[in-house]
């Protein structure tokens, strides 16, 4: 083995360290606990936002946090109305209402210049 197939680490490129093959192990056995769990009929019939809700609480119960995080921030728009600029009764306060369309003073000439 030559210095340059060393990484930072001392390890080869594409070689993971502990962690990450831990917790790929971690996602790996939640993933079969749920097929196993569900069925696989039900998996088979699993929406998008359900495969990302069971993500969501098997990475959290694994202890996987960022995980948990990512999956719910992926999730969010899904489950989660985006807030609106209008109030949500709907109504205008009456001094931001607009003006009254205005009155004239006096009739003008029957006959005006355009």
């Amino acid at each position: 083995m030559s210095i340059e197939h060393l990484n930072r680490a001392g390890r080869r490129p594409g070689q993971t360290n502990l962690a990450t093959r831990r917790r790929k192990a971690l996602e790996e056995a939640a993933a079969r606990a749920l097929i196993e769990r569900l069925g696989s009929d039900d998996v088979a019939r699993l929406s998008a936002i359900d495969v990302l809700t069971h993500i969501m609480h098997a990475s959290y119960a694994a202890g996987d946090l960022s995980g948990a995080r990512i999956a719910a921030e992926a999730l969010a728009p899904y489950t989660h109305a985006k807030k609106t600029a209008e109030p949500a009764g709907g109504t205008i306060p009456e001094d931001l209402l607009p003006d009254a369309p205005p009155t004239p003073d006096e009739p003008g000439p029957a006959d005006p210049v355009l």
